[in-house]
């Protein structure tokens, strides 16, 4: 059996788009725009010209290609935090769409056996004309390792009876049966495929929409403050506030130990200015 092609993680550049300075900063929207169309179009085109309406493989290219591109971008843009679980599931789902498409799992069995195949004429006869019965030997065959490798699909598809397998009229010797077993195989692929689309990659809107600069840890810290120095009462600051007049009317929202929250007016300037939220007041 072919190699499938094996899609590998994209390296996760150590900087941002952000701090990126290129010259699309400096073009209006307008040309970018036209830049980027021409690029989908040039980008597209092949896959288009091969499309076909034949079958699902067809659909599953036109995934894949999308995939290729979204996990390009979103990866060398490296804008949002998790964005290496994002380039680990869309290079699962690449991999998944290749061996489908390739039907890699339904063709693997052939590589533990091998059979003779022969067309002898037959006294049957279709519109007057003699037909052929195809008979098959079995040369060799290694099923034991085949039925090993995938021995939890194998207990699986026992369980589900499988095409009715488990039924005592049906007499089903090894070479039938590694021949569901793959089929049963090729439809776990396209299953596992959809989960981790519907799953992983579809909500990947609400987790780019949290962009941050670099996905890299930070570390918040918070200063403490005098409670009789500051005059502010004990607690957590939760919320500030200020009026267009920043000389006056400062508010400083403080929740205590028991969780009421009270709000401090005029608070003074130069301490409103040193006070973030979480900071703690003891």
């Amino acid at each position: 059996m072919e190699e499938n092609k094996i899609y590998k993680q994209l390296e996760i550049p150590t900087n941002s788009a952000w701090d990126r300075f290129t010259i699309k900063r400096y073009l209006p929207t307008w040309l970018n725009e036209f830049i980027r169309g021409c690029s989908n179009l040039i980008f597209w085109f092949p896959t288009i010209w091969k499309d076909r309406n034949y079958d699902d493989y067809y659909i599953f290219e036109i995934l894949k290609q999308k995939l290729i591109r979204q996990r390009k971008y979103l990866v060398n843009s490296n804008r949002h935090e998790g964005v290496w679980q994002v380039n680990r599931d869309i290079t699962i789902c690449l991999n998944l769409i290749e061996r489908f498409q390739n039907s890699y799992y339904e063709l693997e069995y052939f590589d533990y056996h091998q059979s003779k195949f022969e067309f002898i004429p037959s006294d049957f006869k279709h519109n007057g004309e003699n037909c052929f019965e195809m008979k098959s030997e079995l040369l060799w065959e290694n099923f034991d390792k085949y039925f090993y490798k995938y021995r939890n699909a194998y207990r699986k598809m026992l369980k589900e009876n499988y095409r009715g397998i488990n039924d005592r009229d049906l007499e089903i010797d090894n070479e039938t049966f590694a021949l569901y077993l793959s089929q049963y195989n090729h439809e776990r692929c396209k299953k596992l495929l959809l989960k981790t689309l519907e799953a992983k990659l579809l909500p990947l809107n609400e987790v780019v929409e949290s962009q941050s600069e670099v996905a890299t840890p930070v570390t918040t810290t918070y200063s403490k403050f005098s409670s009789l120095e500051t005059g502010l009462p004990s607690g957590t600051v939760v919320a500030l506030a200020n009026s267009e007049d920043d000389t006056k009317d400062n508010y400083v929202t403080i929740k205590d130990h028991n969780g009421f929250s009270k709000i401090i007016r005029d608070v003074d300037v130069d301490l409103f200015l040193n006070l973030h939220e979480g900071d703690i007041i003891e």
